[in-house]
């Protein structure tokens, strides 16, 4: 749930509008794990004489709604003090998450009234049920992934695409990264890992999702300039790259011309390229001598 801008039969502290003037609510969110939960800490702050006494009064609280639209999970919690925390059963939040933070009327208020009220409504006074918001701030996402990147078939799904003149690779980005190979390729990656095993996927990895991972990255920084990134924002691939970027201490929404994103692509994926050649290696039995791999792997470098 995004807060929209909204009428109500009474003045709100918000950043929609001017009916209570002064500074806005302000809030913060933190996410840490904990055993198999999140525990979140929250801090608000507000310079409102009047909503804080309503708070210090007992007829009005702090109060956070969290909506996960993968899960289809809502939470709300709710305290007397601006900072606080709680804990949530990980399995029950997963890829977006919408934060929204209000003040909260405790109890049935009469006669309400603000003093940084605007002008317009003078001496007004409104009566207030129990639950009505008072205060609210701009919606907050928070992007919660499970599976780090690194294990490529979180967000890779490779198909077979039936068509007799289906193209060598044909890219689709949909919840995942579909990728979509002819039907004799397919079949031949599947004997060999029956014959080679796991090492297969490394090699995988380097011939198909990376080509693929490179086209959606030059695919959201299309959507970036175009101010449509709002059409992929909440897939589970877009949001996987976005928290693997964060630990690269790169911010996907700031992608530009100047970014080199087929070495960014290879970053991504932990270095795609050198756990390959180990693989190659491994295939042909040469993994125990490492002096001829280590050269290979200096040719990287």
């Amino acid at each position: 749930m995004k807060i929209k801008q909204r009428h109500f039969p009474y003045p709100v502290l918000s950043p929609y509008s001017d009916d209570i003037v002064g500074k806005r609510l302000e809030a913060e969110i933190e996410a840490q794990t904990i055993d198999d939960g999140l525990k979140f800490s929250v801090t608000f702050q507000l310079e409102n004489e009047s909503l804080q006494q309503l708070i210090e009064t007992g007829k009005a609280v702090y109060a956070v709604h969290l909506e996960c639209s993968s899960t289809m999970k809502r939470f709300y919690e709710k305290s007397a003090q601006p900072e606080f925390n709680f804990t949530i059963d990980q399995k029950l939040l997963n890829n977006a998450v919408d934060i929204n933070f209000f003040i909260v009327a405790n109890e049935d208020i009469n006669a309400y009234h603000n003093t940084n009220f605007h002008e317009d409504f003078d001496m007004a006074q409104f009566n207030i049920q129990k639950g009505d918001q008072l205060a609210f701030t701009e919606t907050v996402k928070m992007n919660i992934t499970k599976e780090p990147i690194a294990k490529a078939n979180s967000i890779f799904e490779l198909a077979v695409n039936p068509l007799e003149t289906a193209p060598l690779i044909a890219t689709d980005f949909q919840e995942k990264i579909v990728i979509s190979i002819p039907k004799h390729a397919y079949e031949e990656i599947t004997n060999l890992r029956g014959l080679i095993g796991a090492d297969v996927d490394q090699l995988l990895i380097s011939m198909y999702y990376m080509p693929a991972l490179i086209e959606g990255l030059y695919y959201i920084r299309d959507l970036i300039d175009s101010n449509e990134i709002h059409f992929i924002e909440n897939s589970v691939w877009y949001l996987s790259i976005a928290k693997r970027l964060e630990t690269l201490r790169v911010n996907i929404e700031q992608l530009d011309q100047e970014d080199n994103l087929p070495n960014l692509a290879i970053y991504i994926l932990d270095n795609v390229n050198e756990r390959a050649l180990v693989s190659i290696a491994r295939i042909f039995g040469i993994d125990d001598e490492e002096g001829e791999l280590d050269h290979e792997q200096t040719l990287l470098h």
